[in-house]
Formats: structure tokens, sequence, C-alpha cells
């Protein structure tokens, strides 16, 4: 996790997984950071390889939080499996307002075989 601050603007940038493990830590900088009165958090996905639903409620809290401040919290740069994830949670509108993933390009689950062998 990297964080850069700027005068008005905080990007957090998380790298590998964000899973019901890890996911403790950085609701713990989210609360540090609206304790501060950080008014506009970018949290940076481009390089988050995987994320599970503590992930994404991690994401949300911090969402809420932050609104109830009277701060901004956006998602920037998640790749398209997070965008599903977030689609498939109805958390799309939420997390990332107008933001495209990653590459711009869609993104669909491996579909698995039914079909016996």
């Amino acid at each position: 996790m990297i964080l850069r601050e700027d005068t008005d603007r905080t990007t957090v940038e998380l790298t590998g997984e964000l899973d019901r493990f890890n996911a403790p830590r950085l609701a713990e900088l989210f609360g540090a950071l609206a304790d501060r009165r950080v008014r506009h958090v970018d949290v940076d996905m481009a390089r988050v390889s995987f994320i599970d639903v503590g992930g994404l409620r991690t994401l949300a809290q911090a969402f809420h939080l932050a609104a109830r401040r009277g701060a901004t919290l956006a998602l920037r740069r998640p790749s398209p499996q997070i965008v599903w994830l977030m689609r498939a949670t109805d958390t799309t509108a939420l997390l990332l307002g107008d933001a495209p993933p990653a590459d711009g390009a869609a993104w669909s689950p491996p579909r698995t075989s039914s079909a016996p062998s």
C-alpha cells in the first residue's frame, strides 16, 4: 500500500490482494484519513490482483464514512475483473461513478462446462 498526499487529495495505491485477511488494515487507514478530514481520497486499483467480498465491503464502508464526513472516495483504474465483481454486487455506481476499467475492456467470468466428459 502506497499513500500519496497532495494539498487537497490523497491517493491510496493498492497492490496485490484485497481480501478479508488484509482488509482490516485498509479500514484502519481509511478511518485515519477520515479523522484527519481528508477531503478527497482516490483508491488506485490498477495493481490489485484479487478482491473478495470482504475487500469490497471495506471499500463500500470507506465510501460511506467519507460521505458522512463530507468527503469523497473514488476507485481509480480497477481491472475488468474488479468491475465485474462490483457489477455482480451492485456496487458499481457507488464506488466507480463514471470511471472505466483499467484497460476499458469488459470482463466475464470463465465459463465452466457442465457437459459430461
